[in-house]
């Protein structure tokens, strides 16, 4: 009678375990902090000098200014002004070709890109105006 009495109560005790709340997990560790790289140095935007200083701060310069003559030469083209646009185009093209030596490899390869992509706008903006 014992034994049935002790089987009886089993799978009471059994149904009991399953309705207990699951244990909490073990607590986590604090979150480490995140490590931002810090960030890029602004390019020289100095005009280029024509006596004194090293040839690769004056290509950082040239190569700036030719950017900011192109970014001009699309907006330029953006607003229908397409003689202005080729104008600045042409200035910026050459000041971003002088540079183009002093660059390194993997620069004056995006450089090259961006240089013969606005040749070609170039062309067209040359074609269309006649």
């Amino acid at each position: 009678q014992q034994q049935q009495q002790q089987q009886q109560l089993q799978p009471v005790q059994q149904q009991q375990h399953w309705l207990l709340p699951p244990p909490p997990p073990p607590p986590m560790p604090p979150p480490r902090p995140v490590l931002l790289p810090p960030p890029a140095a602004p390019r020289d935007t100095r005009r280029p000098m024509d006596s004194g200083g090293n040839g690769s701060s004056k290509a950082l310069s040239w190569l700036s200014k030719g950017e900011v003559l192109i970014q001009q030469g699309r907006a330029a083209e953006d607003g229908g002004r397409r003689e202005e646009a080729l104008d600045r185009y042409k200035r910026g093209l050459k000041l971003v070709l002088e540079a183009l030596p002093q660059l390194g490899e993997d620069e004056a390869e995006t450089t090259r890109q961006m240089i013969n992509c606005y040749l070609e706008r170039s062309a067209k903006l040359k074609e269309s105006l006649g």
